[in-house]
């Protein structure tokens, strides 16, 4: 965040790469326009471009990689007579030091918070399930709409529905996670849409009276996503109706652990600031 803000004093340039490093301003030169031959200059360090034994610049070099406009801008860079080593500095200046409050005003000006997910970790569930939820919250499961936004060449469609399988798709709009949540007896306000599934489980966070209730709709959500990895990757095809039982027997299970004390869950060995740290693609099993 902080390195954008810098550029390079030349010394001997052995450090200074001429396409991909700042050190005419603070924009690498392969972020230029037109002026820059970047395939020419490709691997050439900013010493390639100085004239041997000499604290001066190569114009015939110059004139061969860089516009007229350009290369006379490098020309007019100083370049220091004794050859020592290269400085990385601040953008604004040509001092390698800078104030703290400078960098605080860049930091709380670039910095945007993320979602509130403290209640989370306040529930008791377990870690592979609150883990889950984070994901949820942070649009990060790796659904084919997710993973193609990454760059992966992959079919985006749901293979049931054949509609972009997006978070909110797999858990909530797919045929089989509908039916699923049905089985399950969790009223449809709460599972229309991601959003308002977030919205409802963090109100119903707050009240002790509804944990059982929370715990059980997590599971019913993260049993869908388990039947979705099972589709996906060939191992089976399970019906909505035994996702829904596989949920109901999670849930059981986690609040006698929970009542009994039997069983860490996510409160007692996660805080939020390690689930920040998690993998963006872990796929759950």
């Amino acid at each position: 965040m902080v390195s954008v803000h810098t550029r390079w004093l030349i010394g001997d340039g052995r450090s200074i790469d001429v396409t991909r490093d700042s050190w005419v301003d603070g924009l690498p030169l392969c972020r230029w326009p037109t002026t820059v031959s970047v395939e020419a200059g490709e691997g050439l360090q900013v010493c390639d471009l100085m004239t041997p034994g000499e604290a001066g610049w190569d114009k015939t070099r110059l004139a061969r990689f860089f516009g007229e406009h350009l290369a006379e801008r490098i020309r007019s860079l100083p370049l220091p007579q004794s050859g020592g080593p290269d400085v990385r500095v601040w953008s604004s200046s040509t001092s390698p030091r800078v104030r703290m409050s400078v960098l605080s005003r860049i930091l709380r000006r670039e910095y945007v918070p993320g979602p509130d997910c403290a209640w989370i970790w306040r529930l008791g569930l377990l870690p592979r399930v609150a883990l889950f939820l984070w994901k949820v919250v942070w649009d990060r499961l790796p659904t084919r709409a997710v993973l193609g936004g990454r760059g992966l060449r992959i079919p985006l469609e749901c293979g049931v529905c054949g509609v972009a399988e997006t978070v909110d798709h797999t858990l909530f709009r797919c045929s089989r996670a509908r039916d699923t949540w049905r089985l399950a007896g969790v009223p449809q306000p709460v599972w229309f849409c991601r959003d308002q599934f977030l919205q409802a489980m963090r109100l119903a966070s707050e009240s002790p009276a509804l944990r059982q209730e929370v715990t059980r709709v997590s599971c019913t959500a993260y049993q869908i996503w388990l039947a979705r990895n099972a589709r996906i990757f060939g191992e089976r095809c399970m019906p909505p109706r035994f996702v829904a039982e596989s949920a109901r027997s999670q849930a059981a299970e986690m609040c006698h652990a929970s009542s009994t004390g039997g069983t860490l869950t996510a409160r007692d060995i996660w805080g939020p600031h390690l689930a920040s740290a998690a993998s963006h693609t872990v796929f759950f099993t």
